[in-house]
């Protein structure tokens, strides 16, 4: 038999289970091109499997069984009069696509193409594929086409913010500018926060109002922020991102020291403690924070009388996210010698020169020297806690 009338034979009979005494094969090198079920493929072989089944070896992928399903990609924002880009993607593959808007447009006729609005407002586009098995679904998309120069005023920022706020030193934070009239810019800036400390993914100039930042360093670090358009500048806005300890505000991760000596019985109010400690020893009181509703708080240190707490006496007191810890900022702790009285702020606003977060918190106290007398055994101090 000829072949090429063999190989037309076959094709019209593939997908079809077959049996063919004597044969296992017929010429793997004949060539032609397969139709059935209204599909077709080129063909680089034919055999005859062990169960009688005809095998056709499509050397183009093959036919396919199911309809396209496609993708658009379209901007979200476009401006008025400038082009923008659409395209699709289908799979398996589309003999055409239908494209379709309410733009009014003229719409690309293969898979991408560009098109133009002349008009402000909210328009779809959608695209289906169509073989021959049939036309897919409409994938679809907006595009919000807005005016080249948005704003009719300089920006206002009504919001500057960060969250979350506290955060935690190698935590991040997401600072959030939030400005009216459609700012094209913006500007930030870090102008104090503790000495050695540094951001890691902050920018001074963004497009959007949102950038997110890693602060290395517990301390209290402010910011300066401003929006910009066509217009004009807005005028700038402040903000102060508190950043703590990996766990403070909880007492998360702390070992409660065992030789640690509370305040003295009738004295454990935060506005009046008295730590009666013998030289080496050291106290600690918890306290949570905001304090008494207060954002801030100062923390005044004094001896008791000469009687009590001689010349000679030093102590250390310390502001800690742990009980006993004394390894904090410098704003955080103080030395008082004698009756020598000093105190420091803490809390989460720009002057205070310790800022903690919101949760519990520890005041530590502990005698470095001290030489009592003979009719006091012990070497006394006030610590006084008091809301600002």
């Amino acid at each position: 038999m000829i072949r090429s009338s063999i190989a037309t034979r076959l094709c019209t009979l593939a997908a079809l289970a077959v049996s063919v005494a004597g044969f296992s094969a017929l010429d793997a090198s004949a060539q032609g091109k397969a139709s059935f079920k209204g599909q077709s493929c080129t063909y680089s072989g034919v055999s005859i499997k062990p169960n009688g089944d005809l095998e056709i070896a499509c050397s183009d992928g093959g036919p396919v069984d199911t309809v396209p399903v496609c993708t658009l990609s379209v901007p979200s924002t476009a401006l008025v009069n400038q082009a923008f880009s659409l395209s699709a993607s289908c799979n398996p593959a589309a003999t055409s696509l239908n494209w379709t808007s309410n733009s009014g447009v003229a719409l690309p006729t293969g898979s991408s193409g560009s098109v133009i609005i002349g008009a402000e407002g909210t328009y779809t586009f959608g695209v289906s594929g169509t073989n021959s098995i049939g036309t897919g679904a409409v994938a679809s998309k907006t595009v919000t086409v807005q005016p080249v120069i948005l704003g009719k005023a300089r920006p206002s920022c009504t919001a500057f913010s960060a969250s979350p706020n506290p955060v935690q030193a190698g935590t991040a934070t997401t600072l959030s500018l939030t400005c009216t009239e459609y700012p094209t810019i913006y500007a930030w800036a870090m102008y104090s926060g503790p000495s050695g400390g540094n951001m890691e993914g902050f920018s001074s100039q963004t497009s959007s109002g949102t950038q997110t930042v890693t602060f290395s360093k517990e301390g209290a670090y402010n910011f300066a922020g401003q929006a910009g358009n066509a217009i004009g500048g807005s005028d700038m806005a402040g903000l102060t991102v508190t950043v703590t300890a990996s766990n403070s505000g909880g007492g998360g991760g702390c070992s409660v020291p065992t030789t640690a000596v509370g305040p003295t019985l009738g004295y454990e109010e935060l506005g009046n403690l008295r730590f009666d400690l013998k030289p080496g020893q050291s106290g600690y009181k918890e306290f949570d924070f905001p304090f008494a509703g207060f954002n801030s708080a100062r923390l005044t240190i004094v001896g008791a009388t000469k009687i009590e707490t001689p010349p000679s006496t030093i102590a250390e007191i310390a502001v800690a996210d742990c009980p006993g810890k004394f390894d904090v900022p410098a704003g955080c702790k103080a030395e008082v010698y004698g009756t020598t009285g000093t105190n420091f702020y803490i809390g989460n606003i720009s002057w205070s020169s310790c800022p903690v977060s919101n949760g519990k918190h520890y005041v530590n106290i502990r005698h470095n020297t001290c030489n009592p007398n003979s009719g006091f055994p012990g070497c006394t101090h006030y610590i006084k806690i008091n809301g600002q």
